[in-house]
């Protein structure tokens, strides 16, 4: 397939599980990769195999505990490639000291959901969308979560967990996208996967 084969695409938190596969998914179909990863071993190692069957796939420096390494991992890709086609949006999920309900929560634990779930994701599409527009276009696609879609259906938010609330934030964040990006530039999507479990982490066959 030759769908996006030379697009130019970013996978954030893609070691493992549902960023892994779409970033293996990539470079099978001719896409120039970069991996915004924390564990940048872990990245290479991956893109090292990748690499090694003639595929284009490297590892960048990425942290969604760390604001402050967002605009260089984008800025890098950049630089690199004069371009980005592609942002996948793959970072989430709950925080520590365990994704416990807003009663439950103190205010730190909140904040950091939200950054984790929301900010992070917003600032990576803010830095990445005038590239995109300066190149003609692109997509952006949001890895959320099936309880995002929940919320409209709670009588009350108060017991909703934190992780929750802060997909429900993305759920809606593209409202805020500025017009050029929303109708002319770019597409953007919005995935919601199923409760999945976990396995042991392995190394598949590239």
């Amino acid at each position: 397939m030759d769908r996006i084969k030379d697009k130019v695409a970013i996978v954030t938190a893609c070691t493992r599980g549902i960023g892994r596969a779409i970033a293996d998914r990539f470079a099978e179909e001719g896409a120039i990769v970069y991996m915004a990863v924390r564990r940048m071993d872990a990245g290479q190692e991956i893109a090292d195999a990748h690499n090694a069957l003639g595929r284009r796939v490297k590892a960048v420096y990425f942290d969604g505990d760390i604001l402050e390494t967002i605009e260089p991992m984008v800025n890098q890709v950049y630089e690199a490639e004069g371009r980005i086609d592609i942002l996948v949006n793959n970072l989430g999920g709950g925080v520590k000291p365990g994704n416990k309900d807003i009663v439950g929560s103190d205010m730190e634990a909140i904040l950091k959901a939200f950054e984790f779930n929301t900010i992070v994701t917003a600032l990576c599409a803010q830095y990445a969308i005038p590239h995109m527009i300066a190149g003609g276009g692109g997509s952006i696609v949001n890895i959320s979560s099936e309880t995002a879609r929940t919320c409209a259906a709670m009588p009350s938010c108060l017991h909703l967990r934190r992780q929750t609330l802060s997909r429900c934030c993305l759920r809606n964040l593209w409202s805020s996208m500025p017009e050029p990006f929303r109708w002319d530039a770019s597409r953007s999507r919005r995935i919601w996967p199923m409760l999945l479990s976990s396995l042991p982490a392995t190394k598949p066959s590239l």
